[in-house]
C-alpha cells in the first residue's frame, strides 16, 4: 500500500471522527493518491461506502445520501476537506446535487485542533511514538525502565 493511501496515525485515533468518517477519508486518500484534489459526485461515493457491517453472504447496504452528506460535512468542518483553493467546502442536501461533481482538496495532514495534552497516549501516537518509549523497547542508557 502506498504511503499516500494509508490512513495516517492521527486519523486512526482522532476522537472527532468515527469509523465511518475514517472509511470515507481512506476512500478519498485512494482517490487522491497522485494529486491532493479529486472531482467526484456524492452519488459516486455512495457506491463504495456502506452503512455498516453485514453477515457473510448478506448483501451490503449502501450508505444513505443524508448519511454521506453528514460524513462529508464532518470532514469539511474538521478542515480535512476544502475547496481546491483552500476555502471552506459546503455540501447541499438537495437531491439534484448528488449527481453534481464536487472538486475537493483532501488533506492528509491534521488540520484541526486535536488532543492538546502532550502527556496523553493519543497525542504521543498521533505525532509518532519515540522508539525508546515503545512498549518492550529498551530504555535509553542511564534511564530506568520504570517511571518513579
Amino acid at each position: 500500500m502506498s504511503e499516500h493511501t494509508h490512513v495516517p496515525k492521527w486519523a486512526a485515533i482522532c476522537p472527532h471522527m468515527g469509523a465511518a468518517e475514517r472509511s470515507l477519508l481512506h476512500v478519498l486518500f485512494v482517490l487522491t493518491e497522485t494529486e491532493p484534489v479529486c472531482v467526484i459526485a456524492p452519488a459516486q461515493l455512495r457506491k463504495v461506502l456502506y452503512s455498516g457491517p453485514v453477515d457473510i453472504g448478506e448483501a451490503p447496504k449502501r450508505i444513505s445520501s443524508s448519511g454521506l452528506m453528514r460524513l462529508l460535512r464532518n470532514l469539511a468542518a474538521l478542515g480535512q476537506l476544502t475547496r481546491p483553493e483552500g476555502t471552506a467546502l459546503t455540501f447541499s442536501s438537495r437531491e439534484a446535487t448528488q449527481e453534481r461533481s464536487v472538486p475537493m482538496h483532501v488533506h492528509r495532514d491534521l488540520r484541526h485542533e486535536c488532543e492538546t495534552d502532550p502527556t496523553s497516549l493519543s497525542y504521543t501516537l498521533a505525532r509518532g511514538w519515540p522508539s525508546h518509549t515503545r512498549p518492550g523497547a529498551p530504555s535509553p542508557p542511564g534511564e530506568s525502565a520504570i517511571a518513579p
